[in-house]
């Protein structure tokens, strides 16, 4: 099962505690005081509807974003094994190196901006993200896990003064609540299939440099007993750096094909 397909089955799922406010929560609030306005009848309407989608599309935003994050939190040991990124890494010297992201495409077409000229491929491989030197693992959560700001409410003045105005105030608030949900739901889709396509394209690299289609970086790693001086001394310091980039080998005699 690819990784997207399991951790979207996680979002079947929803959990309660402390979290920001609910929409029924938003629709019963109601600000201190009272205040009174010059605004025309028209005028207050269209200013009260802006100001309601707006507050619950942030405030939806918010609430699930929270519901995600929450949800992933439980499940994060399973999704952890699923994305094992140490496995991928190439470790030197006590060092961390992400190998390069590949990306393919089978049955590429590429016509060209002329319209006189086209071309086709069985397979269409790129390096779409160069080898690099971590302090630290990837991790899913970098990927998927987003923070939102809470909802700021509006104006005292723009709160329903009657029945009439509250009936319209609610269903103001559940247009922007859908439409604040149905986003962070969309952002955790695109987050979720850039998590996908980067751990799928070291997955790649590694299939491909087994079978030598494509080369390892050349990692150049330095050791001295000391260095330094002055104010700054390091004993037993390595020193590691890329060398030679990762590249495609386009030379079929040195593939190694199972």
């Amino acid at each position: 099962m690819r990784p997207m397909v399991v951790v979207v089955v996680f979002l079947l799922a929803c959990e309660a505690g402390a979290a920001p406010p609910t929409l029924e929560e938003l629709v019963a609030f109601a600000p201190a005081g009272s205040v009174t306005d010059t605004l025309s009848e028209d005028m207050r309407r269209n200013a009260m509807r802006t100001a309601a989608v707006g507050y619950a599309a942030r405030a939806g935003l918010t609430r699930r974003g929270w519901e995600i994050a929450r949800i992933l939190e439980r499940f994060a040991p399973q999704i952890g094994r699923v994305f094992r990124f140490r496995d991928l890494m190439i470790h030197e010297g006590g060092f961390l190196v992400q190998p390069p992201v590949l990306a393919e495409t089978r049955q590429a077409f590429r016509l060209d901006r002329s319209l006189d000229r086209a071309a086709s491929a069985g397979r269409h491989l790129k390096i779409v993200a160069g080898e690099r030197i971590l302090s630290g693992l990837p991790d899913w959560r970098d990927f998927l896990v987003r923070h939102w700001a809470g909802a700021e409410a509006p104006a005292a003045v723009l709160f329903p003064r009657d029945a009439a105005e509250r009936e319209l105030w609610r269903g103001w608030l559940e247009e922007g609540w859908k439409e604040g949900t149905d986003l962070a739901d969309m952002i955790f889709l695109d987050d979720l299939e850039r998590l996908t396509g980067f751990f799928e394209g070291l997955v790649l690299w590694h299939r491909l440099n087994r079978q030598r289609m494509v080369s390892a970086p050349v990692l150049s790693l330095q050791r001295s007993a000391v260095s330094g001086g002055g104010d700054v001394m390091r004993i037993d310091e390595a020193l590691v750096t890329i060398s030679a980039r990762a590249s495609f080998v386009a030379i079929p005699d040195l593939w190694r094909l199972p």
